[in-house]
């Protein structure tokens, strides 16, 4: 797991493992919508585990998130299509997305591992009166997962726009300040 250096390759084979997880969850339309690279890709971080192939040049990415830093409250509002001006978002802060996994390398820890790479990553920057957000839907498998590590979870009453929720899909946004996050490496590493 690392911090990825991002060559035409790379960036092909995030878009690529994004379309594959999100057609799976979610549909066609979803999956073209998450491939795509846009600006936020540009000036974000990107983490992944790779498999090593003895037969191939390059590694293949089997899981990656994307890291942003977000300062502006219309940056927040476009990522997690929620209120900046609600008491629950605090900027200057991170947000975590686009975390997606190989469909055959599902469910064996990926995301969770690289989501302790990101906290590491976070913590080695010293900031940690800040917060880590990201989102998810009400019934998502990871909340409790998330609550463990520490994470303060909020169920968005609006709806977000685009593929993801329908009327009986609540969004849930979540966030973990920087400070709480050696405790939360600590579960994952356990886990």
């Amino acid at each position: 797991m690392s911090k990825l250096f991002l060559t035409d390759h790379v960036k092909n084979q995030i878009c690529q493992l994004r379309y594959d997880a999100f057609g799976i969850q979610h549909g066609p339309s979803a999956a073209a919508d998450a491939a795509k690279w846009n600006y936020h890709d540009d000036d974000s971080f990107h983490f992944g585990t790779m498999e090593e192939n003895r037969l191939a040049s390059t590694p293949t990415l089997i899981s990656v998130a994307r890291l942003t830093r977000v300062a502006s409250d219309s940056r927040f509002e476009l990522m997690l299509q929620f209120s900046s001006s609600d008491p629950f978002s605090v900027m200057p802060c991170y947000v975590l997305s686009r975390l997606a996994t190989a469909p055959d390398k599902s469910g064996n820890g990926h995301s969770m591992k690289l989501r302790g790479e990101v906290f590491r990553f976070l913590v080695n920057l010293g900031q940690p009166h800040e917060y880590l957000y990201g989102t998810t839907l009400a019934d998502s498998k990871r909340l409790q997962f998330l609550s463990n590590l520490g994470y303060e979870l909020l169920i968005h009453e609006g709806a977000w726009k685009g593929y993801l929720t329908s009327a009986d899909r609540k969004p849930v946004i979540y966030r973990i300040p920087i400070g709480r996050m050696r405790e939360a490496i600590s579960v994952i590493d356990h886990t």
